[in-house]
């Protein structure tokens, strides 16, 4: 798949949203180890070219992803992308990867709420392209996060993770071999929620080791 294209540009975006709550949970302290772990063993990291900016939206970032000229835009885990972004690009050209349901669940931390929430039907990795809101545009393809017995509740980032890769991997394999990429609009917009208080992951973390008891 890396053959087929020249350059991978990677742009890290570090500006932090601020909240009057508490979101930092000790279960990250494990989280953490885990996928530092998994990432300094990933070959494909060396072959990417990395830029930072305190927000993707900003001037030197635009300025660079014009020089760049990129065929396709993948967004994960960024704040919302502005008009002045967008219009960069045609709309089938930028894409976002969103770890939820955005049919239910917007925003920030949608896995933390979907398992606050008991709704193990929408634990989803979710591929859609890019409008002007938060998680609202055309969806293009979705993937179940994998529970079973011996899942992790720290592991669970990773396995969304994993499923962002397979989404992306077949949507380049289409691009490559021009086939037609087919999406659907969202049937009703999700609520949008902001980060989860880490007094709230507990109950996410309870009814997550509740439910993977039962299963096979």
């Amino acid at each position: 798949m890396m053959k087929h294209f020249k350059n991978i540009f990677v742009i890290f975006e570090t500006k932090k949203q601020k909240f009057n709550f508490k979101t930092k949970h000790k279960f990250e302290i494990k989280r953490e180890k885990f996928e530092k772990k998994i990432l300094n063993n990933s070959k494909i990291l060396k072959k990417i070219s990395l830029k930072v900016f305190n927000d993707v939206n900003s001037t030197n970032s635009i300025k660079f992803i014009k020089k760049i000229k990129p065929n396709v835009v993948i967004t994960f885990g960024v704040g919302l992308i502005k008009k002045k972004f967008l219009s960069l690009f045609k709309k089938n050209n930028i894409i976002n990867l969103h770890g939820g349901n955005p049919e239910e669940y917007r925003g920030l931390d949608s896995i933390l709420w979907s398992l606050y929430h008991k709704d193990f039907d929408n634990l989803y990795t979710t591929l859609h392209y890019i409008d002007e809101k938060f998680d609202t545009g055309k969806i293009i393809s979705k993937l179940n996060i994998p529970l079973n017995k011996k899942t992790k509740f720290e592991h669970i980032r990773f396995y969304n993770t994993i499923n962002c890769v397979k989404l992306i991997k077949n949507y380049l394999k289409k691009l490559i071999m021009k086939k037609k990429i087919i999406s659907f609009k969202q049937k009703k917009i999700g609520r949008y929620y902001s980060a989860i208080p880490a007094k709230l992951i507990d109950i996410s973390i309870k009814n997550f080791h509740l439910y993977i008891k039962k299963l096979k």
